[in-house]
């Protein structure tokens, strides 16, 4: 992934919460405490929920299918 990627405008929505937010940067959310990519796949969270919770449920689901 290119560095400029990261300096990319970005809106995220909590997975667990449903709470949103705009950052000017994938880096300024992750610096404000969110899970999100880059810096974190698989989910995105708010710094007031847990990502792990979510993460599981998502691999079980995977593999049910």
């Amino acid at each position: 992934m290119k560095d400029d990627q990261h300096q990319k405008p970005v809106k995220l929505k909590c997975e667990g919460c449903g709470v949103e937010a705009e950052f000017s940067s994938a880096e300024e959310a992750f610096e404000a405490g969110w899970d999100c990519p880059p810096m974190f796949t698989g989910v995105v969270t708010c710094p007031d929920c847990l990502s792990a919770p979510i993460l599981f449920r998502k691999r079980r689901a995977e593999v049910a299918e």
